[in-house]
């Protein structure tokens, strides 16, 4: 089997030694090696039919996202499926506790070349690499409108908590205060029915051309 490279996030330095993916076990500080080979011919034993890459964009930038989707092209199978889905954090009825939340979060990610904006294109990011391509959003309510509402502040949670080593210093606020501002937002959304956009965009990996 081929050598291997990778794309991965700083995020996932969290991950305990030792868990395992594709059958390979992922090894402290190697959270930047790669699980699929570079080889082609190797890679034509596989059979991946349908990839499914999500919620990157905190991490990548524009030049990372040009190499990721022809990698994730070149490892789908002829005839295969790529989707991308991705999360907007402009959000519609947001109140007032978010919007210092949401400078932070754009100054921090602007410091590391990362493009807030990137969802809104995902359709013309695939269009040139499949065939089929279909791009929308579906809408997120955030703490309101029942299980659904539920699920989505409860993953915003967890991405505040996940994000309070990067934001907690722009905003030149403590990890205390950082949490009862996460706190404080959290109840705004129920009370202003925020809600947010989860864009996606799906294409097909075009059949090989027959020799």
């Amino acid at each position: 089997m081929g050598e291997t490279k990778g794309y991965g996030s700083d995020s996932s330095t969290g991950v305990p030694e030792g868990f395992r993916f594709f059958r390979r076990r992922l090894k402290k500080n190697d959270v930047r090696k790669y699980l699929i080979p570079t080889d082609d011919t190797a890679i034509s034993r596989l059979d991946y039919g349908h990839y499914v890459y999500r919620l990157m964009m905190t991490f990548f930038t524009p030049n990372d996202w040009v190499s990721v989707i022809k990698e994730l092209v070149r490892v789908t199978k002829p005839g295969g499926w790529v989707e991308l889905v991705e999360t907007s954090f402009a959000l519609e009825r947001q109140p007032n506790s978010y919007e210092k939340f949401h400078q932070a979060l754009v100054a921090a990610s602007q410091s590391g070349k990362v493009d807030l904006s990137v969802p809104e294109n995902l359709g013309g990011m695939v269009e040139k690499h499949l065939i089929n391509v279909e791009a929308d959003f579906v809408s997120c309510p955030i703490g309101w409108n029942g299980r659904v509402g539920e699920l989505c502040a409860r993953n915003l949670d967890m991405f505040f908590s996940a994000l309070k080593p990067r934001i907690a210093p722009v905003l030149r606020i403590t990890d205390a205060e950082y949490d009862e501002l996460s706190a404080t937002i959290s109840r705004d959304f129920t009370k202003h029915k925020t809600w947010g956009r989860v864009p996606y965009a799906f294409g097909q990996k075009p059949e090989s051309k027959k020799r």
